[in-house]
């Protein structure tokens, strides 16, 4: 990511004596992420004035909005704010237009305030850069998680 300006999203890729020679009978999947003894993550990031890397987004995760990458991790850290989120998943939805859709999938506290669709959408957006709101919230009383003890968001995505 040598290359990268200052601000600008890229996906990380590294090589090194100590890298990976291949995936265990998995040609294929070899030959997609190791290039020219380059290994590609699927990690996204961007450089900020500092040189500084920040992880923004597992590439397969981000939401491509009109344009523009959202990364799931920030509109779920912006909900997480609102004092009635126990729990967030984000992902996208396709819009039938080559577009997706910002879908929250939100657990409640039992014991906060009573809130709506609106409510949370409307607080999202006060705190997120324009349009990285989500469109769409659906309440839910739990998120699915993977043996890695991470959200599934391909699950949360075939459930939007």
């Amino acid at each position: 990511m040598t290359d990268l300006r200052i601000d600008m999203i890229g996906e990380i890729i590294v090589r090194g004596g100590s890298m990976t020679a291949g995936y265990w009978n998995n040609a294929e999947l070899t030959r997609e992420k190791i290039k020219d003894c380059w290994f590609f993550t699927g990690d996204l990031a961007r450089r900020d004035d500092d040189g500084d890397y920040w992880f923004f987004s597992r590439k397969s995760e981000v939401i491509r909005q009109r344009g523009q990458l959202v990364s799931p991790l920030e509109v779920e850290a912006a909900l997480y704010q609102h004092p009635s989120v126990k729990e967030v998943g984000v992902a996208g939805m396709p819009d039938g237009a080559g577009n997706q859709c910002v879908v929250a999938h939100v657990v409640l506290k039992g014991d906060g305030p009573l809130v709506d669709e609106r409510t949370l959408i409307d607080f999202a957006a006060a705190k997120l850069p324009p349009d990285k709101a989500p469109q769409w919230v659906i309440f839910t009383d739990r998120l699915p998680y993977g043996l890695t003890g991470k959200i599934d968001r391909r699950a949360l995505a075939r459930d939007s």
